[in-house]
């Protein structure tokens, strides 16, 4: 053929003859150059990330390089890009090199990060636990382990000793990792108190005798569902009329004594002092002796949990007979709130006064040695506040009793290290 198509593998001198009509004969050659070009090509033609994650794409052996498609790449035009696709993407690369040029294919498989979700409670009382839960992968570990049964299961019960922001990793099948974290809030728990207040009236008058809870402010609004309690007084001086709310499930006497049965529902406790109910009462003979309320606290289910113990103070009365008439008062009872308990040092003391003047506190640790003790000033009814200096006592449980007028109350104390 007078135009052949040559494909040598290497340079090449090609020689024709040529004859025409007459059978004359001529000859020529020519020299067909072939080019040696550098091993070309890519480093890996499969690689595998995960999702929001990047990849280095590797060509080499060429002068120029353009790869396609050019989303998701930091650039189109260089040997190495970054790859950053959304979803599994097949890149080509053309490389050329002098007048040469090859093609070559990389694949990024995109796979998906575990869909982690994680649930459980946000708040719990100090010493108490929860289950927390995590889902969508197929390997877990928590951070911080402290207080976990498990880190490295998928459904670990918690039992931190203040407040922890937990983070979990999961892995799937492909070990691509997601993360969440979870804020468990642990509040301690603090003393409510169902109290009578101190109250005065006139004989033959009758008068409402509330019933007062004192709540933390920080831990209002409270709703307790039942609150079932006792009342037990001397029933000679005083005639019971009736409740302003709730219900008398019981009355009975036990000798001089009567006692009251009570159930409430549905209480619900926005201000740190509540009057939740009232006894209608009228004072009918003086004795000249005061006279106990006590007050005994059977059921007090509240609506989620509070951290608070409902704890009962009594309350006691006395009828003078005066030549103006009679009084009925009702004193107030020596009350002691520490906050917070547990306490890693210097809690703060809350005391209301039975009577006017010395207050005095005296701290001992489970051996019965007194670590600390101190009077302080009181007046009956008034709330003092007292910051307890415990900073250089080691951790472990103690007892702080509490005297004034007659009066005595025992608390425990648990200082955390």
């Amino acid at each position: 053929s007078p135009r052949p198509i040559a494909t040598p593998l290497r340079s090449t001198v090609y020689s024709v003859t040529a004859y025409d009509e007459a059978g004359c004969v001529t000859s020529g050659s020519v020299r067909v150059e072939v080019e040696e070009v550098a091993p070309g090509g890519v480093r890996a033609s499969r690689l595998t990330i995960c999702a929001g994650e990047s990849v280095q794409l590797e060509a080499f052996g060429g002068e120029r390089y353009r790869w396609r498609p050019s989303e998701g790449l930091s650039s189109n035009d260089i040997a190495d890009p970054i790859a950053s696709p959304a979803s599994s993407t097949r890149y080509t690369v053309h490389i050329e090199n002098g007048g040469c040029s090859g093609e070559y294919e990389v694949e990024v498989i995109v796979e998906p990060v575990p869909e982690l979700s994680v649930s459980g409670d946000t708040r719990i009382c100090l010493g108490s636990s929860t289950l927390l839960q995590a889902s969508g992968g197929v390997r877990y570990e928590w951070q911080p382990a402290r207080g976990l049964s498990d880190p490295l299961s998928a459904a670990p019960t918690a039992t931190p000793d203040e407040t922890t922001l937990y983070s979990v990793r999961s892995w799937n099948e492909a070990g691509c990792v997601s993360s969440a974290t979870l804020r468990l809030e642990v509040r301690p728990r603090l003393p409510a108190t169902l109290h009578l207040p101190e109250i005065t009236a006139t004989p033959g008058e009758e008068l409402l005798l509330p019933f007062e809870v004192d709540v933390p402010e920080e831990y209002l609004p409270v709703r307790i569902e039942r609150l079932r309690f006792e009342l037990r007084f001397d029933g000679r001086p005083l005639a019971l009329r009736g409740l302003e709310s709730g219900e008398l499930l019981d009355r009975r006497l036990e000798g001089d004594h009567e006692v009251l049965l009570l159930e409430l529902r549905d209480i619900v406790l926005e201000e740190a002092r509540s009057v939740i109910s009232s006894l209608r009462i009228i004072g009918l003979i003086a004795l000249q002796t005061s006279s106990a309320l006590e007050l005994n606290i059977l059921q007090a289910d509240f609506a989620s949990e509070t951290c608070l113990d409902l704890l009962p103070a009594d309350g006691s009365f006395a009828i003078h007979d005066y030549c103006i008439g009679y009084s009925l008062s009702f004193a107030p009872r020596l009350r002691v709130q520490v906050h917070p308990n547990p306490a890693r040092s210097n809690p703060l003391l809350r005391i209301a006064a039975h009577r006017d003047g010395a207050i005095r506190l005296r701290l001992v640790n489970n051996l019965g040695h007194t670590v600390l003790h101190t009077t302080q000033a009181g007046r009956a009814g008034q709330t003092l506040e007292l910051e307890l200096k415990t900073y250089d006592l080691p951790a472990g449980l103690y007892f702080l009793t509490a005297e004034n007028g007659g009066q005595s109350v025992r608390s425990r104390l648990l200082l955390l290290p």
